[in-house]
């Protein structure tokens, strides 16, 4: 039995289990493949992470180029600069279930604009007005319902 707060576990058979100080026995398949994690999946190659309560995600920058594109099957948030008019591309690797944001900055110059691929969509299928100001923070707050639909809503100005 542990009684530590925290402990490193390390093994390599699936299908464990950890028993409690008081006697508790937790079960369930631990997968640990490649630097990925994967609990209570019938797989020993997890690609993604399903969480039952609390979690956070790194926000990743975006490559900022003519074409932006998000990838959904590397995280959940995104920050992008923009030093031009960009389109942001469909994301790769969408999960129905799988929400997050991406923060729209403006450059020193400002006034830049963002199209949007065709899975995106918008309250009254109009993509929305970014923030002009130079140096402008927007977030655009997003959940994909089906791989061909991810639905957002932009928040303007949010410092």
């Amino acid at each position: 039995g542990m009684d530590y707060p925290y402990a490193n576990v390390i093994w390599n058979t699936a299908n464990s289990s950890l028993q409690n100080v008081s006697g508790t026995v937790y079960r369930g398949d631990l997968y640990f493949a490649n630097g990925n994690v994967g609990i209570g999946i019938a797989s020993a190659s997890p690609t993604k992470m399903y969480v039952n309560g609390s979690a956070a995600a790194t926000i990743n920058v975006l490559v900022d180029g003519a074409t932006v594109t998000p990838y959904f099957s590397q995280n959940n948030n995104f920050t992008i600069t923009l030093a031009g008019n960009r389109t942001v591309a469909n994301p790769i690797g969408a999960t129905p279930g799988q929400s997050g944001t991406i923060y729209i900055v403006q450059d020193a110059t400002g006034s830049r604009t963002l199209s949007w691929g065709n899975l995106w969509r918008f309250q009254g299928n109009t993509a929305p007005t970014l923030s002009t100001s130079a140096n402008a923070v927007d977030m655009l707050v997003y959940s994909v319902r089906t791989v061909s639909n991810v639905s957002c809503q932009l928040i303007n100005n949010i410092g």
